[in-house]
């Protein structure tokens, strides 16, 4: 059965969802949702997500929204089919998890703050705050650090195996790198960057910057 995955293509956390669905080699629809002209705020659309947010996927009877919810559950479902992205005993699950929750409530908003104010402010003729775009800056040199020195013990964020606590975080470095053009966050730091080239080098990952190009 294919999974439709409503959302835009190119943002990250529809990607996230897209990342995941290609490693685990699981056929899926992109449902492209305008997000410029707020498709995603009506009614209809608020049906499927009460938050107004994408993606959203439908899974047969199935519906699931947040991007995370969403790549645990198909790394689940589909434990048997490609990568083990979810680790094996317990405390590799725990160790993914807690990774997850790092991206998610210590580089992600960051991330989005500096590309809402360097990058999607200015395409829709808005001015952004350069001010907070450089304090979120500064407070994701010291996450980074944070990374790196993980890194400097691991090869991956959880261990010694690729996992959605990596995979988690290949939109927003994506976006940081192409469009905020601060490719320098990565660069800098070595094991980051090694870290980096190993993830978004990944197979998966080459498909779906091709799918969206």
């Amino acid at each position: 059965m294919v999974v439709r995955v409503y959302g835009p293509k190119t943002a990250a956390c529809p990607q996230r969802v897209l990342a995941c669905l290609l490693e685990k080699e699981v056929d899926f629809e992109i449902v492209p949702v305008d997000l410029d002209h707020g498709e995603q705020k009506q009614p209809q659309f608020l049906l499927k997500q009460p938050f107004g947010q994408v993606p959203v996927v439908e899974d047969g009877d199935f519906r699931l929204f947040e991007s995370r919810a969403i790549v645990r559950y198909y790394a689940a479902k589909h434990a048997d089919r490609g990568p083990n992205l979810l680790g094996t005993t317990f405390e590799e699950r725990a160790m993914v998890d807690q990774w997850l929750e790092v991206e998610a409530h210590n580089f992600n908003d960051l991330c989005f703050t500096l590309m809402l104010q360097l990058v999607i402010l200015p395409k829709i003729g808005q001015p952004g705050d350069l001010a907070l775009a450089h304090t979120s800056e500064q407070k994701l040199h010291k996450v980074l650090d944070v990374y790196d020195k993980r890194l400097s013990q691991s090869t991956y964020l959880a261990g010694d195996t690729f996992t959605l606590a990596d995979l988690s975080h290949l939109p927003g470095i994506d976006h940081l790198i192409e469009d905020a053009k601060m490719g320098h966050l990565i660069t800098e730091r070595s094991n980051v960057n090694a870290w980096w080239q190993k993830i978004s080098g990944r197979p998966a990952w080459k498909k779906l910057k091709e799918l969206v190009q």
